[in-house]
């Protein structure tokens, strides 16, 4: 009877440990469970930031595309002004030039007028 008894306890012993073993297992499931949850959590956010970069490198091409047509568009404005600068300047010359020889021209006109009534008298 004795042998029993000690049999019983040790069944016992063995039940108690087999039950804290599956507490143990299950306590594990649930951590990895946990864990793999953080996993998928943290790849769909690098995926989120992943496509936010390539929005933004997007973003950043567009935006140096826009910028070297800008600088084009300037540099082409800059040539446009300096041509025009310089038909002004032109035109300037050729108005002082006009304005010249149209003096001469009253001066040569008068001193024709003169020279004509001296040949007169």
């Amino acid at each position: 009877r004795g042998a029993l008894q000690a049999a019983a306890a040790g069944a016992d012993a063995a039940r108690a440990d087999a039950a804290a073993a599956d507490a143990r297992a299950n306590e594990a499931e649930r951590r990895a469970a946990d864990a793999q949850r953080g996993c998928d959590r943290s790849e769909a956010k690098a995926e989120r930031d992943s496509v936010r970069l390539r929005g933004a490198e997007t973003a950043a091409a567009d935006a140096e595309r826009r910028a070297r047509a800008a600088e084009a568009q300037t540099s082409a404005l800059d040539r446009r002004v300096r041509d025009a600068e310089a038909r002004c300047s032109d035109a300037d010359a050729r108005a002082e030039a006009a304005e010249v020889c149209g003096q001469w021209g009253v001066w040569t006109s008068v001193s024709g007028m003169e020279d004509a009534q001296r040949l007169k008298a």
